[in-house]
């Protein structure tokens, strides 16, 4: 009788432990799904963020553009150029810096000239529109006036 108390005992014991590791497992798996929807969600949220971000900097960058088609700017405007293109700096958005080479990876050719010794093939004669970075990606290419041999000229503008 006291081998069947004991059996039974072993048993239930048996029994609980291996609820015990089941569950155990359940809540590991369990675990691991909750942390593979909160990187979902935070990806999901960044895209988002992103999304939102991009779209007022279009409008922000409209905004410059016009500044910039100015002929004449007095202080203050510039002034506002100034601020505006560090608030966009700081959410790593970056004016493309002058180059003297056309690269379509970085630029868009809006129109051409015929090369002079001043601007050979291939040079950038003119910036139309700036062009901006994102996080060390192209955000807008710049849309550029490129020199061209005589037999590729088209009309500009």
């Amino acid at each position: 009788m006291e081998e069947d108390i004991q059996k039974k005992t072993y048993e239930e014991v048996a029994a609980l432990k291996d609820l015990f590791l089941r569950r155990l497992m359940d809540d590991k798996i369990k675990a691991a799904a909750i942390v593979r929807l909160n990187e979902n969600n935070e990806a999901l949220q960044r895209q988002l963020d992103e999304k939102a971000i991009t779209s007022m900097i279009k409008e922000i960058l409209l905004i410059c553009d016009r500044i910039d088609a100015q002929d004449a700017l007095d202080d203050l405007t510039c002034s506002i150029e100034e601020e505006l293109l560090e608030v966009l700096a700081r959410r790593n958005f970056y004016r493309m810096p002058p180059a003297e080479t056309f690269d379509p990876a970085y630029h868009n050719a809006v129109g051409t000239v015929e090369e002079t010794a001043e601007h050979p093939d291939k040079s950038i004669v003119r910036i139309v529109r700036n062009g901006y970075i994102f996080c060390d990606k192209v955000f807008r290419p710049a849309d550029v006036i490129v020199a061209v041999k005589r037999k590729e000229v088209q009309t500009s503008e």
